[in-house]
């Protein structure tokens, strides 16, 4: 199903909840965004987004004005779960959760059970064969083989021809393509030392020349000693003041600039 179709279709479909499947790249936030301008262009309430990250808030914050991360939206605090309060629905606003294979199900439960009790709708996108939540997920999974969903099939996102027929392969379990991508320089590889310094010099110039950059590493180690190579380099670029600078989570430093 195209785009506009897809948006059509979750807009109109009668559901307190639709699902909107989709891999990598075909547009999931364009649908969820123009969702959001028909709902508001016809009068029926307010456009909420929500995100499972700050960076995906800070995307889809572009389209829906009034974005939230899950945490901001349901008033979590460290370890207390909505001590501030959540954000009050009412009746015939639009509700939009954007990459909703990684909301937790606990979040996801929340945001679905204020609505219901509100009046509001939810429109869910996200990819059921993508990576799922940090915390318990699937919820977007159970929910699309329940109420069913809209499907987009084509990724949209990619300048090439053959990433587009890559993607989905991939996406599907054929790791076979691997090999693909690594013909097209895609893939990188050495010494865990060499590749540590590649990945936060690329990281660092990438995000100096004004690009998002989302930088992953295999486990809370090396996240913590890429974080560290990349702050001592910005101190030395004098683009991160070294102090006044506060101990924060595994004891990182944090300072202005951070």
């Amino acid at each position: 199903m195209d785009q506009a179709a897809a948006a059509l279709s979750v807009l109109t479909d009668g559901r307190r909840v639709s699902v909107i499947n989709a891999p990598a790249g075909s547009g999931k936030t364009w649908v969820l965004t123009a969702a959001g301008k028909a709902w508001a262009a016809a009068g029926l309430g307010r456009i909420i987004g929500i995100t499972p990250s700050q960076s995906a808030r800070n995307t889809l914050v572009g389209g829906v004005p009034e974005s939230y991360n899950t945490a901001q939206f349901l008033g979590h605090l460290h370890g207390q779960r909505g001590a501030r309060g959540s954000i009050a629905l009412q009746p015939g606003d639009l509700v939009l959760i954007d990459e909703a294979s990684m909301v937790a199900n606990p979040d996801l439960a929340d945001v679905i059970s204020q609505a219901a009790g509100s009046g509001a709708k939810v429109i869910l996108a996200g990819d059921t064969q993508q990576l799922q939540a940090v915390e318990n997920g699937g919820g977007l999974s159970l929910l699309a083989g329940a109420l069913g969903f809209v499907q987009l099939a084509e990724p949209v996102r990619f300048r090439v021809g053959w990433e587009q027929a890559a993607s989905l392969r991939l996406r599907a379990g054929d790791t076979s393509m691997l090999g693909e991508y690594d013909q097209h320089a895609r893939i990188h590889g050495g010494e865990p030392e060499q590749m540590m310094d590649a990945a936060a010099a690329d990281y660092l110039a990438l995000t100096l020349d004004g690009t998002d950059v989302l930088l992953m590493a295999a486990d809370h180690a090396l996240r913590r000693e890429l974080s560290r190579r990349i702050r001592d380099d910005l101190i030395r670029l004098g683009i991160v003041s070294a102090e006044p600078a506060v101990r924060i989570a595994d004891g990182a430093a944090a300072s202005p600039g951070t």
